[in-house]
């Protein structure tokens, strides 16, 4: 007599022992190989970035001799001492000829630490050596005056009335600054002079060490102009 597994048993056993295949999978020799090592991607370098000097302030991104010899070339740099303090400071400095736009530029350096920028200047009048004007030069700041600007025009920039020193002595020229006034704002100073052309009459007046200010009707038609902008290093 045979005997028979319940329905259910059988089933069971039957679904155990039949499994579903697996997939199978394929992967790119190429990618295989990614996998076990990064991708060497090569480093692009960066262009050097060409500086542009259309202000003072542009040239107070160079910090030393040697960034300033790269930018304009030895050929176009010339060393020399300036005196300051009524005569009593002498400092290096460097007098620079851009090539490209001309402007000529003098790099001031500390006296503790000649190697140490302290401050640039730029002025108006190109002098010679028997300090007569060979040339002028019109440069500007970011703030918004230039060299030659006129006293005027300068009084109007500034949105009000100011004093300066007057001229024909080691301060001349020197613009006073008040606060909250737009020239307190700028970081680059004042030398005010006089564009005489010849005539010395028109300077009457306006020598010696004594406050002038931009109120003053004869100040108002006296040919003052901006003569230097200095930009000093903290």
């Amino acid at each position: 007599m045979i005997k028979l597994f319940p329905i259910s048993i059988l089933c069971l056993i039957m679904s155990a022992c039949v499994s579903e295949p697996e997939d199978d999978v394929f992967v790119s020799p190429d990618l295989e190989d990614s996998m076990e090592e990064p991708l060497d991607i090569p480093e692009v370098p960066e262009e050097p970035v060409e500086l542009v000097f259309n202000t003072i302030e542009d040239y107070a991104q160079l910090k030393t001799k040697e960034e300033i010899i790269t930018a304009f070339g030895k050929e176009n740099c010339k060393s020399g001492t300036s005196w300051y303090a009524e005569g009593t400071v002498q400092l290096k400095h460097t007098v620079v000829t851009n090539p490209k736009n001309k402007h000529i530029v003098k790099y001031v350096w500390k006296e503790e630490n000649p190697k140490k920028l302290g401050s640039i200047e730029i002025n108006y009048f190109d002098w010679n050596e028997d300090y007569e004007v060979k040339g002028t030069q019109k440069v500007l700041s970011a703030c918004g005056f230039y060299t030659g600007m006129s006293i005027n025009e300068l009084r109007k920039w500034n949105g009000a009335d100011f004093t300066f020193s007057g001229f024909g002595w080691d301060y001349e020229g020197g613009v006073f600054v008040t606060p909250k006034s737009r020239l307190s704002t700028c970081p680059v100073s004042i030398k005010l002079g006089l564009k005489l052309d010849g005539n010395m009459d028109v300077a009457d007046g306006f020598y010696g060490d004594t406050e002038l200010n931009t109120s003053d009707p004869l100040v108002k038609t006296a040919p003052i102009i901006v003569e230097k902008i200095s930009y000093y290093f903290e």
